[in-house]
């Protein structure tokens, strides 16, 4: 069974595939609610014709092995439907080799200086996915590194269990004001919290 915010977002992709205009989602959910089924949710948009590929970026080495096998776990396949794999790659000149994404981490992008993988932007429509993405500091290295991918990508989205950094610098990809996130029209803000979460045991 869905959690809420993944209602959400499934019910935003297909807002998305019927026209909506929103290219950018955000979602803040609270550690442990099920952030890992959102990248299959958004490979929706490969089948409806509307993206080539999936990028998803991730703190942790750890992470990248995991999201590689949830692509693949009977139990996102049947809960899903998705019949979508992705590769683990560090600045592979082939990311995906054939499959419908790769997964990196933002260690690899900052001393990507070749540029592998936004040479693969210029030649696919991809989807980024940017995990736990208040670790990208304004104007620091991983931002520098991203920030072409951002600007190539068709939709991006960002994931993360808070909103703010420990410290208390801006988080890369965020418009401020008065010192807090602002969204346009073209994004989508998700919040799904801990009080929601334990209502689902999550």
């Amino acid at each position: 069974m869905l959690r809420k915010h993944q209602i959400e977002f499934s019910e935003t992709i297909d807002g998305i595939i019927d026209g909506s205009g929103v290219t950018q989602i955000v979602l803040h959910v609270t550690p442990g609610g099920g952030k890992s089924a959102i990248p299959m949710i958004a490979g929706r948009l490969i089948y409806a014709g509307m993206a080539d590929a999936i990028c998803w970026v991730v703190p942790r080495k750890s992470l990248q092995d995991q999201g590689e096998r949830n692509f693949i776990d009977p139990f996102f396949r049947d809960l899903l439907g998705h019949r979508l794999t992705i590769r683990t790659s560090t600045n592979d000149s082939n990311p995906c080799r054939g499959l419908d994404g790769a997964i990196t981490t933002y260690q690899a992008l900052g001393i990507d200086n070749k540029k592998t993988l936004e040479r693969d932007f210029n030649r696919k429509r991809y989807i980024l996915i940017l995990d736990e993405f208040h670790h990208i500091e304004d104007l620091g290295t991983w931002h520098k590194a991203l920030a072409p991918l951002v600007e190539k990508s068709d939709f991006v989205i960002m994931m993360t269990g808070t909103m703010s950094r420990g410290d208390k610098s801006d988080i890369a990809f965020l418009e401020y004001r008065d010192g807090r996130p602002v969204f346009g029209p073209e994004t989508k803000y998700i919040q799904y919290g801990r009080t929601m979460a334990l209502q689902e045991k999550a």
